[in-house]
């Protein structure tokens, strides 16, 4: 991550920086990422680099550190304007994160990580899932404090974990349609809003019964005309 000095920088300069490492990166894969021309475009010396920055890789982890970190502050800022609606909140989401990966080519980013093993394993462990693990999740109960949970089958923040996980599943699997299966984006969004609503309803119907124990709807099914 970057240094003290980095963050003390002026906001102007911190963007100039963010921008110019977020060209190099989306230009090239990352071995022949060129820090010359990183510090060129934000207009720093290579030494000024190096004091923010401990390598190539430590700029690159920063940028999708701060984009996670964006959209956490998305989830928290949206929730209190939809007065805590919750199924309201994953299509927002997934629009701001399409929106975001494509203004800032963050998916070229990835893409251009792909075969540097520690950047993959930082990707995984930082990608939009891997935070709902952690117990200490601060983000997230905020988010939660700010939901409505009167009309959600949700006891605890356990579950309330559990419910935005799903949520950001079914957020990643449009991504990949859209990204890696060439989908529609309008396509990938119907298929996100059924998923959702499966989510949200139930797959079973209300006047469903249970089957025995034991025993499949089909050999009940088979039984009762015996």
């Amino acid at each position: 991550m970057p240094t003290e000095r980095f963050y003390h920088l002026p906001e102007e300069k911190k963007r100039l920086i963010q921008e110019a490492v977020i060209q190099e990166f989306g230009r090239v894969p990352l071995d022949k990422v060129s820090i010359n021309k990183i510090v060129k475009s934000a207009e720093i010396s290579r030494g000024s680099f190096y004091t923010y920055f401990q390598d190539k890789e430590d700029a690159f982890q920063y940028i999708f550190e701060d984009f996670v970190e964006q959209i956490q502050l998305y989830c928290k800022e949206v929730m209190i304007k939809l007065s805590g609606d919750f199924w309201a909140l994953p299509e927002k989401l997934l629009e701001y994160v399409l929106d975001a990966c494509d203004k800032h080519k963050m998916i070229t980013l990835a893409q251009n990580a792909v075969g540097h093993q520690g950047l993959m394993k930082m990707l995984e462990n930082r990608a939009f899932c891997m935070p709902l693990k952690e117990t200490k999740n601060r983000w997230l109960k905020e988010v939660y404090a700010s939901t409505d949970c009167s009309q959600l089958r949700v006891k605890s923040f356990e579950d309330y974990q559990i419910l935005f996980s799903l949520c950001i599943n079914i957020l990643v699997e449009a991504m990949g349609e859209i990204y890696h299966a060439g989908e529609t984006r309008e396509r990938a969004k119907e298929s996100f809003k059924k998923r959702l609503n499966l989510i949200k309803y139930g797959a079973v119907c209300a006047d469903a019964e249970p089957a025995e124990e034991g025993r499949t709807a089909a050999e009940k099914a088979s039984g009762s005309k015996e």
